[in-house]
């Protein structure tokens, strides 16, 4: 279910990967294959490799804040940790995001490689 509260959060997670990504990263992403179910093409995934690398987590625990346990359906979790050592124990706003029915990702992606200077979900 994609909420304003959870597009605000996307929006603030997608402006702080544009600081911290590399723009090889970035150049990564394809709207066409993004699925945020998969931990090769969500958007952490198509950026590292996978979205359980060292680099992942280290954009995600930079970048995201722990959304929900579940990718369907919202699951608030009880505590701030995120991942730590490849322990993937939850998904950020964006990755929620990009697996609900009706996201945005080519406006997502199109903002994160600088094609658009604002988002709007």
């Amino acid at each position: 279910m994609i909420t304003k509260k959870l597009k605000a959060l996307v929006i603030s997670e997608a402006t702080k990967l544009k600081e911290h990504a590399t723009p090889k990263e970035l150049e990564k992403l394809n709207p066409l294959t993004l699925k945020g179910s998969d931990s090769q093409q969500c958007p952490y995934g198509q950026m590292t490799g996978t979205c359980f690398s060292q680099r992942a987590e280290e954009l995600v625990n930079k970048c995201g804040v722990l959304y929900s346990l579940d990718l369907f359906e919202i699951q608030k979790p009880p505590h701030e940790l995120y991942r730590w050592g490849g322990v993937h124990d939850g998904f950020s706003a964006m990755e929620f995001y990009t697996a609900q029915e009706g996201n945005k990702a080519d406006r997502l992606i199109a903002f994160l490689k600088g094609k658009t200077e604002t988002l709007e979900l």
